[in-house]
């Protein structure tokens, strides 16, 4: 998007939120984003984008990768790795570390959020609410 968008510039832009892992999954899966998408958010990652020291950083990421057995470090190494590009990505890849703060930002609509969560969670209040009127009803049943 240009760096004074116009109405249009925003009306043509797409943003999507990125639900399935931390980060992508791959530099396949970001390259794909990017044809597609202006801007992705990434709700409940925080990734630092300086204040740390890059040589120190591939040695943890050179240890756990030189660590023997069974292990379920993987998408730590992943992100680890990723950090490297997260200053790069900033404007394009939006971490957001808490669903309140992504709701207070004005570029991402609240019912979007709202009826993404709706789709993958279902209405968790309905269901419990049905849950409660079966148990009530049924209580007498033995």
């Amino acid at each position: 998007m240009p760096s004074n968008p116009t109405g249009v510039d925003k009306a043509l832009s797409l943003e999507g939120i990125y639900y399935s892992a931390p980060i992508p999954r791959s530099a396949a899966v970001l390259a794909v984003l990017g044809t597609v998408f202006d801007r992705i958010h990434f709700p409940h990652v925080y990734l630092p984008t300086g204040g740390f020291d890059q040589a120190e950083l591939d040695k943890e990421i050179a240890r756990l990768q030189g660590l023997e057995g069974p292990r379920r470090d993987g998408e730590l190494v992943g992100i680890l790795t990723f950090l490297k590009y997260a200053k790069v990505l900033e404007g394009f890849c939006v971490f957001t570390p808490a669903i309140e703060r992504l709701k207070r930002e004005p570029d991402v609509p609240n019912e979007t959020l709202e009826e993404l969560y709706f789709a993958i969670h279902g209405p968790a209040w309905l269901e419990a609410h049905v849950c409660q009127q079966l148990q009530q009803e049924h209580s007498g049943w033995r």
